[in-house]
């Protein structure tokens, strides 16, 4: 009988893990492909309230060596300051990106510079995250969690 039962939980697990990539999520791909693009378009010209319009109300980044950064207004504080004092030349490369229902993760590196503003040396990043998307109620897709780090090696 132990046997029957756990047969019948590991035919379960794999149907279940089997519906999740025979759904047809072509579209919401399209828009997460869609929406690091407008990410890039945002930072690389300076709109710090269309960077905001992509984070979600309760997201939370996590950076190397910083305590997270959580909440809507906790996140625009801080990127304030970014937007405030630097301009930046990037570019977005997604990596991996995977729907499963209202949320999404992608693999990204974010390789550029930011230029400070009063013309001291920019500094060059080669950064990668991974971020997961929340859905919102208007079927939009929003960062509702991150985390990011450097590809270089630190000095």
């Amino acid at each position: 009988m132990k046997k029957l039962t756990f047969l019948i939980v590991i035919i379960f697990v794999i149907v279940a893990c089997g519906t999740i990539n025979k759904s047809d999520n072509s579209d919401d791909l399209e828009a997460l492909k869609i929406f690091s693009l407008e990410m890039e378009k945002a930072w690389n010209e300076g709109d710090y309230e269309g960077f905001m319009a992509l984070i979600d109300d309760e997201a939370i980044f996590k950076g190397p060596a910083n305590a997270p950064n959580k909440g809507i207004d906790d996140l625009r504080i801080l990127y304030k300051e970014f937007f405030d004092n630097l301009t930046f030349k990037l570019k977005i490369t997604s990596e991996e990106i995977f729907v499963f229902g209202d949320y999404a993760y992608s693999l990204e590196t974010w390789i550029g510079s930011m230029n400070p503003r009063d013309g001291s040396t920019p500094e060059v990043f080669d950064n990668m995250d991974m971020t997961i998307y929340k859905k919102q109620t208007d079927n939009t897709w929003k960062v509702w969690r991150t985390m990011y780090n450097t590809n270089t090696a630190i000095k």
